[in-house]
């Protein structure tokens, strides 16, 4: 998948190691399926975030409509404020990429702001944001479709757009990753971990292959 693309092996361990300890501490039983669709709130909770919809801000203070997701520090708090516009599945995804930023500890790491400033003129700034932004994506992809469940339930497109509240263009990205050395090395070690975890949402999903005679 894109997004692995000149990452260090440590530093995508170190993104997929984040949403599997982000995922481990869900309720297993906490959304509709049993842990999937992830429960977003949840996940604010544990990073000490709060989602906010953008329409609540535009109409406090004015200004344009925001379109994409914001992410910002105040007073000591990370606040997202994430557009409505988008489909499900996409808002679901910049939610997760932003709370990647948080559990990857960008925010203490990184000044961001002035990394901001500066990428426009230094290619190093603009390579360590472009760096932070694949391990966000990382996060987002592990947590949200975790590959121990979509390998060993061996998912397809629609089932993760369905039951993982996913877009179609990520169900297939992490079915690509299915196959990627990278993403098997990174993952395998937590495997029957996660399964466990997850068990409510795997018997489910037995249920379901064996109605529709898979």
């Amino acid at each position: 998948m894109g997004q692995l693309a000149y990452l260090p092996r440590p530093r995508l361990r170190m993104a997929v190691q984040r949403a599997h300890e982000v995922l481990l501490g869900l309720n297993p039983q906490g959304s509709r399926y049993g842990i999937f669709p992830i429960n977003m709130q949840e996940v604010a909770d544990i990073l000490q975030m709060r989602f906010v919809p953008s329409s609540a801000v535009h109409q406090a203070i004015g200004g344009e409509p925001i379109n994409e997701a914001v992410c910002m520090r105040q007073a000591g708090v990370t606040v997202v404020l994430l557009p409505e516009n988008d489909p499900p599945g996409r808002i679901m995804f910049h939610a997760a990429h932003e709370a990647g930023h948080k559990a990857c500890g960008h925010f203490e790491e990184y000044d961001i702001p002035r990394l901001r400033e500066r990428a426009r003129s230094s290619k190093l700034a603009a390579m360590t944001l472009a760096m932070m932004d694949r391990e966000a994506d990382i996060f987002a992809a592990e947590l949200l479709m975790p590959l121990a469940v979509v390998r060993y339930l061996e998912l397809d497109a629609l089932d993760l757009q369905f039951y993982h509240c996913v877009s179609s263009a990520a169900a297939k990205g992490r079915l690509a990753d299915a196959d990627d050395p990278q993403w098997l090395q990174a993952t395998t070690d937590d495997e029957e971990q996660i399964l466990a975890h997850c068990r409510e949402y795997v018997d489910h999903m037995d249920f379901v292959k064996a109605l529709r005679g898979e």
